[in-house]
This record gives structure tokens, sequence and C-alpha cells, in this order.
């Protein structure tokens, strides 16, 4: 017979705060009340950069981050990021975000949900000034309350053969040296050991190609990633996925979907419902959703979407605004409770074929993310930001940014994984303005 519906809540709950974190995981199986309090679904909101482009840097209206999300969301999580003890404000932008925590660009790693944030010691020092290289965070809390970040080396543009692979240089022109290098030398910083360490990654399969081959007409600053059962899935310039074992310390390239439309624009990769997505502009407001189906060990890529925009477009006529806002931003409004996240009959849910009765003109659509849980996509347009239903396709009005003159530089969908402790962390106990 199942007693565990007759525990005091407090009980169970003492119970249940001292087990690891894989073995609260196993405890979802239990109940479906246990499931719907251990793993909550609901997407807190969207870390946004916003960027006035004709604007210099020192003069940015929103240089530290903001959270785009409900009204109550502001009372559990940290829009701001303001709380690390760092003067470069400038340079804290988000590089990449894994289940619950956010790297900042200044070598934080931040949990916005319990206010903890971690400064990473210095990163080894570069062979060579041209050697550039991108962080990434890895993090399941369901394994570990541990994380790494891995410093993964871009594409070299004027290096000598041998820079990336061997560290030593060498006076030979890199054109024609096969990208990525096997082995692949990736700095990793490791919270247990706290410290920076040095991994060899080995390639199975075949390299993407010549260093010449790979490199694309435009670098793309921003590149990003995605966590999937203990593997981590980086974008690659010439649209490609790299797709790193950090069990067994090998690595793959996975090749994007083909296609003179796929290849104009650069890929979104992100983790989803099924595993690992990647989304793709085929025209200003046409995108193509598509899903890594690794079943067998083989990667494929399979079309999930065809999502077409053409009638979705802004400037509201019989407009009803959604209940997100933009933290931080100027807004007097009382804060009101809403539970609505992904209601299929809320008065703000349309087809996307339906959408031009409640839009009119014409206007450019970009992808926000996907929601880590559910097959939702998120767009925006200027301002009015969507959660596209990859089952329904329908659309649902989350609310309005007041963008002004801004654009938005990179987006992260946020839902708070861990509310323990993070290693080497601390602790600011007030939310900073």
């Amino acid at each position: 017979m199942d007693m565990t519906g007759q525990l005091p809540e407090d009980m169970l709950l003492d119970v249940l705060r001292r087990l690891s974190p894989r073995s609260l995981a196993a405890c979802r199986c239990v109940r479906k009340e246990w499931r719907t309090d251990l793993l909550p679904l609901s997407l807190d909101g969207v870390f946004l950069e916003l960027r006035d482009p004709d604007l210099p840097l020192e003069r940015m209206e929103h240089p530290m981050p903001a959270l785009f999300s409900r009204r109550t969301t502001a009372r559990r999580i940290a829009a701001s990021l303001g709380y690390p003890d760092t003067p470069c404000i400038y340079e804290c932008g988000v590089q990449d975000c894994c289940n619950g925590l956010l790297l900042l660009l200044c070598d934080y790693v931040v949990n916005p949900a319990t206010l903890q944030w971690v400064e990473l010691p210095t990163a080894p020092r570069r062979c060579c000034f041209l050697c550039m290289s991108s962080p990434y965070l890895v993090f399941d809390p369901t394994v570990s309350q541990h994380y790494e970040v891995l410093s993964v080396p871009d594409i070299p543009w004027n290096l000598p053969t041998g820079h990336i692979s061997k560290h030593a240089c060498m006076d030979k022109p890199v054109s024609e040296m096969e990208w990525p290098p096997s082995p692949y030398i990736v700095n990793v910083f490791s919270s247990r050991a706290g410290e920076w360490k040095q991994r060899s990654f080995v390639r199975e399969g075949k390299a993407a190609g010549t260093v010449a081959e790979c490199r694309s007409k435009e670098r793309r600053i921003l590149r990003y990633a995605a966590y999937w059962h203990g593997a981590l899935y980086v974008s690659c310039e010439d649209n490609f996925v790299l797709r790193m074992n950090l069990s067994n310390d090998k690595y793959q390239v996975i090749q994007c979907p083909k296609g003179k439309k796929l290849e104009s624009y650069a890929p979104r990769l992100g983790k989803s419902k099924k595993g690992v997505y990647c989304a793709f502009r085929v025209a200003r407001d046409a995108f193509q959703v598509w899903f890594l189906n690794e079943t067998d060990g083989k990667m494929e890529w399979v079309l999930n979407n065809d999502i077409n925009f053409e009638h979705v477009s802004k400037c509201p006529r019989n407009f009803v605004r959604g209940p997100w806002i933009l933290q931080g931003s100027d807004n007097n409004e009382e804060l009101v409770e809403d539970n609505s996240e992904w209601d299929p009959n809320n008065d703000n849910v349309v087809s996307a074929e339906d959408w031009v009765v409640k839009y009119g003109s014409n206007s450019t659509i970009d992808f926000l993310g996907f929601h880590p849980y559910k097959e939702i996509a998120l767009f925006e347009s200027t301002g009015h930001v969507m959660a596209y239903h990859m089952n329904t396709s329908t659309v649902r009005d989350l609310g309005h940014i007041k963008m002004g003159r801004n654009e938005i530089e990179c987006s992260f969908p946020y839902m708070p994984c861990w509310m323990g402790p993070l290693p080497r962390s601390h602790y600011r106990t007030q939310f900073c303005s």
C-alpha cells in the first residue's frame, strides 16, 4: 500500500533534501505529485541582452542582461545579475546557460535563483594572442552539484600549423590543416577540483574539412551550445556541430542539414523535450526546426517543423498584451499572479495562420530559443515575444519588450533547476537594483 501521500509535507521535504541529486531525480518516478514538485517544467523567463547598434559600448542602455518574464518572477529570480562584486559591468553579458546556471563573460558562474555566484580562476594563458576560444558551461543537477566550463578553441585564422593540437608554434600555414584536429586540446575548469586542466579529445569519424574550408566569411562572436545526456553540442562555423562526449573524451563532427536556404543563416542550437534541436532561418519570416535523432548511435537530422510566419506580423490591432515584461524596465504595474504559462485555452493563443487578425504590418522575426522541456520555440518581432507550440502550430503572445532603438544581441531561455549550494560560491542575501 502506498503510504507516501500520508506523510506530513515538512517531514517529506526534510527527507528529500537529504538525498543526492541522482537519488532525488529517481524520486520523480515514485508519484506524479512528486514529479511535479521535483521537476517543475515552468519556464521562468528569457535572459536578454539589448544593445543599441548606433551607440558606443559605454553608452549602451542595457549593458547588463535583463530578464523577460512574468511580473511575479521578480520575487524569486535576480533579473539584473548585478550581485557579483565585479567592476567590469560592461563585460558581464551572458556567454552560456545550462540547467539554471549562467556563465558570464567576466568569468563568473551565477545561479539567479539562489543569488549564488562563483568567480572562476584565471584560465591558462594562450600561447599566441591569435589563439581564440569560446567558453561553455555544462551542468546536470540530477547527477551532481558540480559543473564544468570548457574553453573550446575556435577555428584559427592566422595561426601556425600544430598550434591547437600540440601547442607548438611552427612556420607552416594552417589553411590545409584538418579541423577540428585530433587530439583536440581543450582547457576545462572543474568546480570539483577548483582549477583548470587540459583535456585531450580524440575524434571519432571524419573532420569537418580543412581550416580553409571551415572558415566562414564572417566570424560569429557568440555560438550557442546545448548539453544533453553527458555530451556538449557546440554550433561551429561552416554550419557543423561539435559533439563532445565528456565521459570518454571523444568527439564527433555532425554536419548540419544541407540546403541553400539553410546555409544562408547561422543555425541556433538548443535543448528541448526530446534532445538537441536546431533552428534555421530560411527567409525573413520563415524558419525550420530540426531534431537530432541519435537512435542506435546514428546522428541524423530530422525536420521537426516548417514554420511560416508570413502573416505573423506585428504592430497590433486588436491586441491583448501578454503577462510577461522585461524586469528592470520602467514598469509600475501591480504584480498579478499568472499561472497560465502555456494554457492552450488562453485568449492570447491563436494559430500561426490566424495571427494576422491580431497583427498588422510585416516585420522581421527573430528566434530566441527553445523551451528546455517542452516542444516550444520562442520568437520576437518588434518587441512582441511569441511562444510557438511545435506540436500544434499555435502561437501565444507572452508579452512586450520596450525595445526603443535596441536590438536583441543574445537570448537564453531560463529555468531554475538547482536550489542547493553551489560549490565554492558566494551568496548575496538581497537583490540588487
